[in-house]
């Protein structure tokens, strides 16, 4: 509550509950970095850790709210591609294909997670 605009430390404070399993806490602290920046970085951040904690929608609200923020920005995509390959409800398994698709369209070579989404690709056809 001192620092309400230090990102960094929501961040750290929502992962740090996340990982004791405390999804309304994470959720709490992660919406606070997303509130003092809303930037593609902050919300990709919000929905990977809300994936953790198996918060699809609040995932996915905010991955669609990235890609709004950065429409050019392949990391977002990669994260939807993670959200449906792991949430696996139904029709999930051909939008996690577009998504990597997309994501190894949009990243440069050498770009982080490429690997992962072409593996994962190959796993899910």
């Amino acid at each position: 509550a001192s620092n309400p605009k230090d990102v960094a430390l929501h961040q750290l404070l929502g992962d740090t509950e996340a990982g004791l399993g405390h999804a309304d806490a994470a959720q709490t602290a992660l919406q606070q970095a997303v509130d003092a920046d809303p930037s593609m970085g902050n919300l990709n951040k919000l929905a990977t850790v809300m994936m953790k904690v198996s918060r699809w929608d609040v995932a996915a609200q905010a991955l669609q709210r990235a890609r709004t923020v950065a429409p050019s920005a392949p990391d977002p995509l990669f994260s939807l591609g993670e959200l449906y390959r792991l949430r696996n409800a139904a029709g999930d398994r051909g939008r996690a294909v577009a998504a990597y698709q997309a994501f190894l369209q949009a990243a440069p070579p050498g770009a982080p997670f490429r690997t992962e989404a072409t593996q994962h690709l190959q796993e899910l056809k």
